[in-house]
């Protein structure tokens, strides 16, 4: 049996064993398999089919493309795209997932619904597990804080600068007609395809109703953390932090209580890297910010309203009444909006153009609402033409983007550059070489003085740790431990 057969083999028992084709369809998947390889071999025994020494899904794709360009049928550009044009022949339709997911959630709950759509995804590759594992990941306690941190090997690294023109700029890389999506979250992605680079034909939307609007819910193709996912709106608008933004986290986290919902900011500099299209993102994780201890706590009957101890300026609510969580985010809104302080380079607002926003965060565990305020301003001055609160030049060696929802509740997403450059930052610190990048130099001499030779002590993954915990410090718009300052945002007596 030759090297082709073999991988139809492979991939016709992987699609039986995930449940994705019956037995009596095996026959019909070889040949649509056949048909998109442009070829006709042997008819094979269902015995042989139903193996479950199958492999994993994405080493199968690839040994499908690496077969039609070696063999003169595609580009070696066109590699991942055939991928999915091949898994797509077995992808359920949007209407199918869909009756299906709220069948399980009537049944068996939102967590059962969320692990079928979750496993599906991975099952036809629209989740990139391979990928995602090639991420470096580990934790490290800072100031009793105990913080992620992740390398990301699968996207490269984003300048904010560029982020703002996606803002301003038509996406070129969607044709141009009604039916064609307007950015890269746009519902029209599913399933689209722009027979180029662009191919979401495998990408599956969950309908949502969020504040009796429509919304879609989908996992990301490349996740920082477990069930990472995406809530977009039906419609393409800007992203909008305003009043009305916590009540689609209160529909939504009554709907998927095991799950945590947050939003970026929506300005420039401080806010996510698609400011294009209204999203949240959730998912089934627990942040460090969680676990930050309060600097102030006030108890009311019915609410409890603390000042975490935590390198950017965060306010949690606590509450088991929604109207109350509600009510007390819209008072922050509404006094953050317009907070000013000059001593501290704090403008809500010049030459119309809005400064002060934040970003929200709800978790909802044993009926009680848990909400989340961190504090943004996205200012610049003459000092500080990148963002006054923004990651400092002295930290930019690390990272240089903004500071995101998932970063600010204490998930480090550092670039894949890293990768290679903390080895030569190591090998300079402990005087092994003198092969050190520019961007890295200054740090160096700092971790050697720091060190002084002490090399038994170094390691690089902890001072990578205190090096992000800054670039969050660097964000900090109000000082947490400065009540007086906080006041007049709360507004409750702190004296």
């Amino acid at each position: 049996m030759n090297d082709i057969s073999e991988n139809i083999i492979n991939l016709v028992s992987y699609l039986y064993n995930k449940k994705i084709i019956v037995i009596s369809d095996i026959q019909k998947s070889i040949k649509k398999i056949e048909k998109i390889l442009k070829i006709n071999i042997e008819t094979y025994n269902n015995k042989i089919i139903l193996n479950s020494d199958h492999g994993q899904i994405s080493d199968i794709l690839s040994m499908f493309s690496n077969y039609m360009f070696e063999n003169g049928k595609i580009s070696a550009n066109q590699k991942k795209y055939f991928e999915v044009e091949l898994i797509n022949l077995f992808s359920k339709t949007h209407l199918e997932i869909n009756k299906k997911f709220w069948n399980i959630y009537k049944d068996s709950g939102a967590s059962v619904a969320l692990d079928y759509f979750y496993n599906y995804n991975c099952s036809i590759n629209y989740i990139h597990l391979n990928d995602i594992k090639k991420n470096i990941y580990f934790k490290e306690s800072i100031d009793k804080n105990k913080l992620e941190v992740t390398i990301n090997m699968c996207k490269p690294e984003k300048d904010p600068k560029d982020i703002i023109a996606d803002f301003n700029n038509d996406l070129n890389k969607y044709q141009k007609n009604n039916l064609s999506p307007k950015c890269d979250l746009c519902k029209e992605n599913e399933g689209y395809s722009n027979k180029k680079e662009i191919n979401k034909q495998n990408l599956r939307l969950i309908d949502l109703v969020l504040n009796k609007e429509k919304w879609h819910l989908q996992f990301s193709p490349y996740s920082y953390f477990y069930q990472h996912s995406i809530v977009v709106s039906d419609k393409h608008k800007p992203m909008e932090i305003n009043e009305t933004t916590i009540c689609y986290l209160i529909d939504f986290i009554n709907m998927f209580p095991n799950y945590i919902i947050g939003s970026n900011a929506d300005l420039p500099i401080v806010g996510g890297s698609i400011l294009s299209h209204e999203h949240f993102q959730c998912g089934y994780h627990h942040f460090a910010i969680e676990e930050a201890f309060p600097v102030y706590s006030l108890d009311y009957a019915d609410l409890k309203l603390s000042i975490l101890d935590w390198p950017m300026t965060c306010i949690r609510i606590e509450s088991v009444d929604s109207k109350k969580i509600m009510q007390k985010y819209k008072d922050v809104f509404k006094n953050w909006s317009t907070y000013n302080n000059n001593q501290l380079n704090i403008l809500s607002k010049t030459d119309n153009n809005q400064h002060n926003t934040l970003n929200p965060i709800l978790r909802k565990k044993d009926n009680k609402y848990i909400l989340y305020i961190i504090l943004r301003n996205n200012r610049t001055n003459k000092k500080s033409p990148e963002g006054i609160f923004h990651v400092k030049r002295e930290n930019q060696n690390i990272k240089k983007e903004n500071i995101g929802l998932i970063e600010a509740m204490g998930l480090a997403i550092l670039p894949s550059r890293l990768e290679k450059e903390l080895v030569n930052v190591s090998e300079y610190v402990l005087g092994n070489n003198n092969n050190i990048e520019n961007i890295h130099r200054e740090w160096g001499n700092e971790l050697k003085l720091k060190y002084n030779l002490n090399n038994s002590k170094f390691d690089i993954n902890r001072e990578l740790a205190i090096k992000f915990w800054n670039c969050l410090k660097d964000c900090c718009v109000l000082n947490p431990h400065n009540l007086l300052e906080l006041e007049e945002i709360i507004k409750i007596s702190t004296k």
